[in-house]
C-alpha cells in the first residue's frame, strides 16, 4: 500500500522506492491526493504499451468531441490573458527555430497549402464577407483616412517618376498595337481596360509609356504590385 513517509515523501507501490511527492502525479480519488505509482514508472508503462494508449486516447476523443471541445473553450476563455502570454514568451523564446520550421514546412507542402488555403476561403467565404462589413462600418473614419493617404503618397510618388509621355493619345496607340486585348489573357478590351505599370511604382518603376501596358480589370488586379515579365507577350513599348 502506498504511503506518506512524511510530508514530502512518498512509496512507490511500482519501484517501491521512497521518492518526493513532486515526483508523483496527483490523482484527486486517492486519499492522499496523489497517485500511487510515481512518474518514471508510469512513464515506462505507457512506453511499453504506446500502441494501447494512443488508440485509447484516438477513440476517448472520438467519442467524447463536443465535450473536450466545450471544455476547451470554457477554459480558452477563463485563461485568455494567460494564454497569450504564454505564447508570445514560447515564441520569443524560440523565434528562429519556429521560423525555420515554418519555412521548411512550407516549402515541403507548397501546393497542399495553397490548395488547403483556397479551400478554407471558398468554406467560408460567407462568413468573412460579414466580418469585413462589420469591420469597415466600425472603423469608416479609419478607412477614409488610410485611404486618403494612399491616395497621396502614391500621386507625390507618380509625380517623381513622370516623364510626360502617357497621354491619351498614348494609350490608344497602344490598345491600338495591343489590338484591344489584354496583355496577359487576351480578352477583348471593349468592355473595359486598366492602365497597368509593367514594373510597379512601388518597386520603382516609372511613370512612362515605356513602362505601360493595357490589361483586362481581372488581371491587372490579380497583377497586383508584381512583375509579370514572362507574361508579358503582347507588349509594344510606344516611343
Amino acid at each position: 500500500m502506498a504511503y506518506h513517509l512524511n510530508e514530502t515523501s512518498k512509496e512507490c507501490t511500482k519501484c517501491c522506492d521512497v521518492k518526493c511527492v513532486s515526483l508523483f502525479q496527483k490523482d484527486a480519488t486517492k486519499n492522499d491526493g496523489l497517485h500511487p505509482h510515481c512518474k518514471a514508472c508510469r512513464k515506462q508503462h505507457r512506453d511499453k504499451n504506446k500502441e494501447y494508449y494512443d488508440n485509447y486516447a484516438e477513440q476517448y476523443r472520438k467519442d467524447n468531441k463536443k465535450i473536450i471541445n466545450k471544455k476547451m473553450r470554457e477554459y480558452n476563455k477563463k485563461n485568455k490573458e494567460r494564454i497569450s502570454m504564454n505564447h508570445k514568451q514560447y515564441y520569443l523564446d524560440n523565434k528562429e527555430r519556429l521560423n525555420e520550421y515554418a519555412k521548411k514546412n512550407y516549402r515541403e507542402n507548397i501546393e497542399k497549402n495553397r490548395e488547403d488555403a483556397k479551400k478554407r476561403y471558398y468554406e467560408n467565404i460567407d462568413r468573412r464577407k460579414v466580418t469585413a462589413k462589420a469591420w469597415r462600418e466600425t472603423n469608416k473614419e479609419e478607412i477614409r483616412f488610410t485611404k486618403r493617404l494612399e491616395s497621396h503618397l502614391r500621386r507625390e510618388k507618380v509625380r517623381e517618376v513622370d516623364d510626360g509621355t502617357i497621354t491619351k493619345k498614348a494609350i490608344l496607340d497602344m490598345l491600338e498595337a495591343q489590338k484591344w486585348m489584354c496583355n496577359i489573357c487576351d480578352v477583348d478590351l471593349m468592355m473595359g481596360y486598366h492602365i497597368d505599370h509593367i514594373i510597379p511604382i512601388s518597386k520603382e518603376g516609372i511613370h512612362s509609356i515605356s513602362n505601360i501596358q493595357i490589361l483586362c480589370p481581372l488581371c491587372n488586379m490579380s497583377k497586383g504590385a508584381k512583375i509579370l515579365l514572362d507574361n508579358q507577350k503582347n507588349h509594344v513599348p510606344l516611343k
